[in-house]
């Protein structure tokens, strides 16, 4: 729906798919699924909300192997941090 008014106003060039593009369409999929609605009858609300809040970690600790990006040392402190929290 919002393809036009991209294309008016940044030009049609911002419409080609790039890395980016499969990064945030698995991040918009993962969050908004229904998995997380069927996880909360089985599993405890705390457990689910904290492996929901674990997404933003997995995807920047596989982006360097699926998606070829480059994450600096600061990203991999924080997902180290992350993790043991």
């Amino acid at each position: 729906m919002l393809a036009p008014v991209i294309a008016f106003r940044f030009g049609p060039r911002m419409l080609q798919p790039d890395r980016w593009v499969c990064r945030s369409s698995a991040g918009v999929h993962g969050m908004g699924h229904r998995v997380f609605y069927w996880a909360v009858r089985y599993i405890p609300l705390a457990s689910t909300t904290s492996i929901y809040f674990l997404a933003p970690l997995v995807v920047t600790a596989l982006s360097p192997l699926v998606l070829k990006e480059r994450v600096d040392l600061r990203r991999w402190i924080a997902v180290v941090i992350g993790f043991l929290g």
